[in-house]
């Protein structure tokens, strides 16, 4: 009995002192298998499948100090790598960390960087009380900690799965326009609450909305699903603008929109909150909105297959090209209760609509007194509505290519 006790307290020692080993979960190594960090789920996550080769890493020298871009941060003496300062520029293949201070206090450490000539760098860490503002391209993982805080990420690319994960219970306008330019297999999946001050570019590639995560870009433009890219929703996810967007159209969808996918089904409901819109009901057919409020604007558009022309001067003329319809298809463990649900956002009208003087201020106004918002949709390309849900649709609010020709 008393070797078995030995055996036991040593047995438990070795797990306290393993588990005080334990490397802490970063961006540039996860650590999937991290209860604390991680649910059972993110093991059929696109990213947490990924293989990175070994980059270099740059951790701040100088946590607790601030510095602006005006005393040169980038400069690699600002940086420990591989213990000790750095003495080399950063590439595309460094990570880059940014500790949290001793004394638990918070820094700001303000990068330089430009549109023109994007700095790009892969993982990226940012512990509790750091403060990053960087006009940068991420090719890795991004992973903000609680009390943590990043704006300014503008470009996601590279050709391997990834993830971006704000830790924070809000998010803040990160940006103002953000562009995923993924490789076409590739994937970056939004884990936490995540805002832009402006426009989320689905341009390549595929943005995944983690399990009970959102997106909200601002009220103010049309956004666009482009051809070859996709944006799917996990469970419990959300996607909306700010604010109920009175004119133009909420989403064009030209590639897919996914409800779950084919190795994470939906569990529970998953929302596209979308807007109803004025339809110039206050301004008769005089088009002179500021943001351009039409008679036939709608929530969402699933686009038809089309022909795009375009001139092309050095091949002598004009170029045609085919455009793939846009595609809805919703992958759900159980379609009844798992559903990929078009709901109205229940938001307020976007002040954006009071701009252009008076007779806008006015319109803004009696766009502010209704009372029974309805949305409308129209779904012209591959739909397959198995597993969707419409609610506080107008009456004939969703316009079908063809009714015979839409799945059940």
């Amino acid at each position: 009995m008393t070797c078995l006790r030995i055996f036991l307290s040593l047995f438990i020692l070795g797990g306290l002192l393993g588990a005080a080993e334990r490397p802490v979960p970063t961006a540039r190594d996860p650590q999937y298998g991290d209860t604390t960090a991680w649910t059972k789920d993110v093991l059929k996550s696109y990213h947490a499948q990924e293989t990175w080769p070994k980059g270099r890493l740059w951790t701040w020298a100088k946590p607790g100090t601030s510095m602006n871009e005006k005393q040169d941060p980038l400069n690699p003496a600002n940086w420990i790598e591989d213990g000790k300062p750095a003495t080399t520029p950063f590439d595309k293949d460094t990570d880059f960390a940014f500790p949290a201070a001793a004394n638990g206090g918070g820094y700001f450490v303000n990068l330089p960087g430009n549109k023109s000539q994007v700095s790009w760098c892969r993982h990226m860490t940012i512990e509790r009380g750091a403060n990053v503002s960087w006009l940068h391209g991420a090719l890795g993982n991004t992973w903000i900690k609680a009390g943590g805080k990043l704006t300014v990420l503008t470009f996601i690319g590279g050709d391997k799965h990834a993830f971006l994960r704000n830790d924070n219970k809000e998010s803040w306008w990160m940006v103002d326009h953000l562009f995923c330019d993924k490789a076409p297999a590739a994937s970056i999946e939004i884990i936490g609450p995540f805002s832009v001050d402006d426009s989320y570019h689905f341009n390549s590639g595929m943005t995944i909305l983690g399990v009970d995560s959102s997106l909200t870009p601002q009220a103010r433009s049309n956004l666009n699903i482009q051809p070859g890219a996709a944006l799917a929703l996990l469970s419990g996810a959300v996607y909306r603008k700010q604010a109920n967007q009175t004119y133009a159209t909420d989403l064009l969808v030209r590639g897919r929109l996914l409800g779950g996918l084919p190795e994470r089904p939906l569990t529970r409901d998953a929302t596209v909150g979308l807007s109803w819109k004025g339809k110039r009901r206050f301004l008769g057919g005089k088009n002179d909105t500021f943001r351009g409020e039409n008679g036939d604007d709608v929530a969402l558009i699933i686009m038809a297959a089309s022909n795009h022309s375009e001139y092309v001067a050095e091949k002598g003329g004009w170029i045609g090209t085919e455009m793939p319809a846009g595609a809805l298809q919703v992958y759900s463990a159980d379609p009844t209760k798992a559903r990929l649900v078009f709901d109205w956002n229940r938001l307020p009208v976007s002040g954006e609509a009071a701009k252009g003087g008076p007779r806008m201020e006015e319109n803004y106004k009696q766009l502010c007194a209704v009372k029974t918002p309805f949305i409308e949709l129209m779904l012209l390309g591959n739909v397959q509505l198995d597993g969707v849900l419409f609610n506080h649709i107008a009456t004939g609010g969703i316009v079908v290519k063809d009714p015979a020709e839409v799945g059940t």
